[in-house]
């Protein structure tokens, strides 16, 4: 192809359900992309026949299953034009997206990407979260550091490699910083480009909260890439350790987000906290779950952010077993941060209200805390179970990676000591969402080590009403976060 011509990549699985009308809506353009090719990462339902029901249309690739960023690659790689462009399988462009983009490259020759807003919408299967965040930011037009508003040209996307397949979440904030960082120019248009389809699969719903691991992968490459510019020699690990944390000093001056602790530690206690808001349903099993515990020195500390239902009277039923607070609703992190200033233990441990923990976890944990000195913190592994509303989902998605059995660095599995949070801080109460990433990346930042029970420490509840569907953190959002955790911290 000539110059000027734009390739639309789009990866798909198992996409059959909503594919047409995102190809549909790329063939609407008032400018069409001189090539559509489709990557299919290992579909088992009618994917294939959708796209190649649009003939000469559509260049079809097929692919091992091998997740989202390697079905872009291999569609970078098929695609012959100057400019390239994805659309996810589920999503629709606006029908001037790529007049309009171009028209910028052509007014701007120096830049080399461009993005725009982005349109959410409901199908009807998710029509009672369309209205329960009627109003809200998710219901508006929102930046688009996404695949699905970027243009691009190819030859950034040579120079830039491509996406990280190792990601499975975080490809496209991971492109966005390496473009970045490499001096590419980039532009937002104030309009809305795309539009995203919210319904029961999108896997930013279904694995919603497994990027926590890939926040501290993207942190350590960014963080080595500044010390080899700065003459430093960068670990050769592609990604933190789960048992060590990145070398080097803690830093010096004043923790962020300080937790003043007005009592002394008492020695071998274990606190730990709930934070809960409008958990009626679940909060009981939650805390049975800790007062079950093989060890037994053990305080319980609920804090009621600000619930609505009936969690105030469930709590007065456990009389002098728990200690609770209650505040105006200001978030988990605001919640768990006096559940930090409220404790009495020498041990620190949280388990959201709507989990449970597996009976030895507080004593299997504390074991490895006391065999070894250098270790601050111990987490283990987690597995998803799912209420029976949601046995249709439970079905399709028990087996997938995401559900099953596996080590995670979350505040439910988590063991550390009183003395992590006086060197780091607590939760950032400003943030509603992705609060423990922030925490987890500053305590890989202090230079802490912490350890991974290789078992079965937590059980992650999914329900209709989980934090993570009701509030996704958005892709720009953890881009934001990222950028924050790598910028120097102040002295004191």
């Amino acid at each position: 192809m000539s110059a000027r011509t734009v390739s639309c990549v789009i990866p798909v699985y198992n996409g059959e359900r909503f594919l047409a009308e995102g190809i549909e809506s790329l063939l609407a353009q008032t400018r069409p992309p001189d090539e559509i090719i489709v990557v299919d990462d290992g579909s088992t339902d009618g994917t294939a026949g959708v796209a190649r029901g649009f003939g000469d249309h559509v260049t079809y690739v097929h692919q091992e299953n091998a997740g989202p960023a390697a079905a872009r690659n291999r569609g970078v790689r098929e695609a012959r034009g100057e400019f390239i462009s994805f659309l996810d399988a589920d999503d629709l462009w606006e029908p001037t997206k790529l007049e309009r983009q171009l028209r910028r490259f052509e007014a701007r020759p120096e830049l080399g990407y461009s993005v725009g807003l982005v349109q959410n919408f409901w199908e009807e299967e998710v029509a009672e979260e369309r209205d329960r965040i009627a109003g809200t930011a998710r219901a508006k037009p929102i930046p688009g550091y996404v695949t699905l508003t970027l243009l691009t040209t190819s030859s950034w996307m040579r120079e830039l490699g491509g996406f990280d397949e190792s990601l499975g979440h975080g490809d496209a904030a991971d492109w966005f910083r390496r473009a970045d960082a490499a001096g590419a120019v980039g532009e937002l248009l104030d309009e809305v480009v795309a539009r995203r389809r919210l319904h029961r699969d999108n896997r930013s719903r279904t694995n919603s909260g497994d990027s926590r691991d890939e926040f501290l992968a993207m942190l350590k490459r960014k963080l080595d890439r500044e010390r080899a510019s700065a003459g430093g020699k960068p670990d050769t690990a592609p990604a933190p350790s789960r048992d060590s944390a990145p070398g080097g000093a803690a830093p010096q001056g004043r923790p962020q987000h300080p937790i003043e602790f007005p009592r002394p530690a008492v020695a071998g206690l274990v606190s730990c906290i709930v934070a809960v808001h409008d958990g009626e349903r679940f909060v009981a099993e939650a805390i049975e779950s800790i007062l079950a515990q093989t060890h037994e020195a053990i305080e319980v500390i609920v804090i009621d952010d600000g619930s609505t239902d009936d969690t105030p009277g469930i709590l007065d039923g456990f009389g002098e077993r728990i200690r609770t607070f209650r505040q105006d609703n200001r978030g988990p992190a605001a919640a768990r941060n006096l559940g930090l200033r409220e404790s009495r233990g020498e041990f620190i441990a949280f388990l959201d209200a709507d989990d449970v923990w597996v009976t030895d976890k507080i004593e299997a944990q504390l074991s490895v805390l006391r065999a070894d000195g250098d270790v601050d913190l111990c987490s283990g592994h987690i597995r998803s179970f799912w209420t029976p509303e949601l046995d249709d989902e439970r079905q399709r998605l028990e087996d997938d990676p995401y559900h099953r059995e596996k080590p995670m660095l979350s505040p439910c599995t988590l063991l550390t000591t009183r003395s992590t949070f006086e060197r780091i801080g607590g939760f950032d109460p400003q943030l509603r969402t992705a609060e423990d990433s922030d925490w987890f990346i500053r305590f890989q930042r202090a230079g802490l080590r912490f350890s991974t029970l290789p078992r079965l420490v937590t059980h992650r509840r999914q329900h209709a009403d989980n934090l993570t569907r009701r509030t996704p953190p958005s892709r720009d959002g953890l881009l934001g976060l990222i950028q924050r955790s790598v910028e120097p911290e102040e002295s004191t």
